[in-house]
């Protein structure tokens, strides 16, 4: 019996589309037509909140506000996954809904391999980075991985019509562990830190410009003890601002990721 999975909003097609490509992978999938059904428990006969695995939950419901529910889920059942869908967002409410205790978000329109991969992840037992060092043997996110996540970004970007940042960041052997440590306890599950040979290149979805500052700011604050921020190379790059106009325009995402990696190595 595959993982039980309420899908929470009022568009039919929205769940149409999402109870089909997870049923076709084995999902057991329950619905909820608005928030009134999770708020009194009444999506189903036999099933209830207590029964789910995830919550997949559209923020943008007739009847109630979505952070309302999610409040109201996570109050009842803490530790049940829910997975926020929504259109294009800033740093700041993606944040918001992470600290509301959602574990992941996605903008829609959604894409299926992207849709199953935050799923999975979602039926995963969290990991709270907030006070924890990087674990012994985790293994580094390196320039594969970076790859991978650049072309996810610029996939989601191109659809919400949101920016995404990375800043790169080049030094010493040891002053680049001491800014992965840092990285890695500061930012949030929707940002990501990346260790390659000579730099650290931190990933930030939906941030812009001025957000990429904060971040670099509350960086070099927390290291300043231990590294010269004069001593740090830094570079930045925000997409679509930085990339080819031609590329954008004409959705040509294999370009776009090798333009985005190339240029963070110059």
């Amino acid at each position: 019996m595959g993982k039980r999975i309420l899908l929470v909003a009022d568009t039919g097609v929205t769940r149409f589309q999402l109870k089909n490509v997870l049923e076709k992978n084995g999902y057991r999938v329950f619905e909820a037509t608005g928030g009134r059904q999770v708020v009194r428990d009444s999506f189903d006969s036999e099933m209830g909140l207590e029964d789910m695995h995830l919550v997949v939950l559209d923020m943008y419901l007739s009847d109630y506000d979505g952070k309302e529910i999610l409040k109201e889920i996570k109050q009842k059942f803490h530790h049940l996954p829910v997975i926020v869908l929504s259109t294009g967002q800033t740093r700041e409410r993606i944040l918001e809904i992470l600290e509301m205790g959602a574990c992941d978000f996605l903008v829609k329109p959604v894409a299926e391999k992207e849709f199953l991969h935050r799923v999975t992840q979602g039926l995963k037992t969290p990991v709270d980075r907030s006070q924890s060092p990087i674990p012994p043997g985790k293994k580094r996110l390196g320039a594969r991985d970076l790859s991978n996540r650049v072309q996810e970004e610029i996939q989601r970007s191109l659809r919400s019509d949101s920016p995404v940042s990375l800043l790169a960041l080049r030094g010493k052997d040891r002053d680049l562990a001491i800014l992965h440590q840092a990285a890695w306890e500061m930012l949030r599950r929707i940002d990501s830190t990346f260790y390659l040979e000579d730099q650290v290149i931190l990933l930030l979805p939906a941030t812009g410009e001025k957000g990429t500052e904060v971040v670099q700011e509350r960086l070099f604050t927390a290291i300043n003890e231990d590294i010269n921020p004069d001593d740090i190379l830094v570079k930045t790059i925000v997409f679509p601002r930085d990339a080819a106009s031609e590329m954008v325009e004409n959705y040509r995402v294999a370009e776009l990721t090798d333009f985005v990696v190339k240029s963070l190595s110059r």
